[in-house]
């Protein structure tokens, strides 16, 4: 047996070599769904949007493009985009952005959480959130969700910093590009320690929207496309029953698990008993968290999936606004003690929120592709629906699960010390 000295090294050599593998194992998943989104040419989400780009520079009314149902922000930032690059190239650079902020994003969580969590888990949280089903579905789509998210995190962030300024406009772009955490600044707002940030970060919303309303109105030679109303009226039509998104199989939203089950009939009821469903629930996690600071991790966390609930469209790469409510509960789990009926319920929703890889169906059907066996579209599509009728349970389980331990130790205190307030 090798001992003094000469040991040491042998040792340090070791570990690097297994953290260099580690690393390049991380470094192959990122690599590997990004080659497969750069080499898909069929530009899904990002070629409608840009589609609507193109309506929207030609006659400043993007919701004449069927599908569209952005916002004016990312109508104008899509109709400036078709004038300055071709699709090809736009989509490439949208899928090189979406994996540099996936990269960016995690290596500083996995940094903050380097001294919360053992070496273990920290690994495991690195695998679990690179292949993340959501996230890798968002690249594939060539979807916004993750710079929404990334927006939003960064000003929540900055917020516990004392940033006040910058994290409201941070969150404020978030929520006009794609409105996935469109409850966190209302919810800042209503809380005193945050009022003014949450105030702050509503009004760059309300000017970022109007700017770009404005480059609309000039398109449109109208200034009726300057209300306010008009981005809200076209979603409205666009999730109604008779337009096809709002009982689709696929959409995982409260709102269409309702309008399978009962019809699309009472429309308007049903809008109102989720939005009630969804208050009740919320009001309950507000109850499970009493104490916490308005700059808590907490409420970022359940505000994101609590946010989407709100919205008839629930996309399974949606769901990506569930992993920063994953990650906290893994690191109270762990630091503060959980029963195994909260581990269980944590494993279930990640099991249940990884089912679906949009838009190549389903993980079972991903893996046979990469056996060989790829499945046609339209096989696909119809081996998807019983999936998505189990998958679109995950965000209700995380939540559920969430909020039962939270209630179960709400007179305890918080291992991880509390941010700084920002008023």
């Amino acid at each position: 047996m090798t001992t003094g000295v000469g040991a040491l090294p042998r040792a340090s050599i070791a570990a690097r070599a297994l953290i260099a593998a580690g690393v390049a194992a991380l470094g192959a998943i990122v690599v590997w769904w990004t080659w497969r989104a750069l080499h898909d040419p069929f530009g899904y989400a990002f070629r409608l949007a840009y589609a609507g780009g193109q309506v929207a520079w030609a006659t400043g009314h993007p919701e004449l493009q069927s599908t569209w149902t952005g916002t004016p922000l990312l109508a104008a930032a899509m109709a400036l985009t078709t004038r300055v690059t071709t699709l090809t190239t736009a989509m490439h650079l949208m899928t090189l952005l979406n994996a540099a902020l996936v990269v960016a994003v995690v290596g500083g969580v996995l940094w903050r959480l380097r001294e919360l969590l053992p070496a273990g888990w920290l690994w495991l949280t690195a695998v679990a959130l690179l292949s993340y089903a959501p996230v890798m579905s968002t690249v594939w789509w060539k979807q916004f969700n993750i710079i929404a998210l990334a927006l939003a995190l960064a000003g929540f962030e900055l917020l516990g910093r004392g940033r006040r300024g910058w994290g409201a406009a941070s969150i404020g772009l978030s929520v006009a590009i794609k409105p996935l955490a469109l409850m966190l600044p209302i919810v800042m707002a209503l809380r005193r320690d945050t009022r003014r940030a949450g105030i702050l970060a509503l009004l760059w919303i309300a000017g970022l929207t109007i700017a770009a309303q404005g480059l609309l109105a000039i398109r449109a030679h109208d200034l009726g496309v300057l209300s306010p109303f008009s981005a809200l009226q076209n979603f409205g039509t666009k999730t109604h029953p008779g337009h096809g998104y709002a009982c689709f199989a696929l959409n995982l939203s409260p709102n269409a698990l309702l309008c399978r089950l009962a019809g699309s009939n009472d429309w308007g009821l049903q809008h109102v008993l989720v939005l009630g469903a969804v208050a009740m629930l919320g009001a309950w996690t507000i109850d499970a968290l009493r104490g916490r600071e308005a700059t808590s991790w907490e409420l970022f966390a359940f505000v994101c999936p609590l946010s989407v609930l709100l919205s008839p469209l629930d996309w399974s790469h949606y769901q990506i606004m569930l992993a920063p409510l994953f990650v906290l509960l893994l690191v109270r789990f762990t630091n503060d003690g959980a029963q195994a009926g909260a581990w269980i319920g944590l494993a279930s929703a990640f099991v249940l929120s990884s089912l679906m890889w949009e838009p190549y169906g389903t993980v079972i059907g991903a893996v046979s592709g990469l056996l060989g066996h790829p499945e046609p579209a339209g096989q696909r599509l119809q081996d998807a629906i019983p999936v998505a009728a189990v998958a679109q349970f995950a965000q209700y389980v995380l939540i559920v699960t969430g909020a039962l331990w939270y209630a179960a130790i709400s007179r305890r205190p918080a291992r991880i010390p509390p941010r700084p307030s920002a008023s």
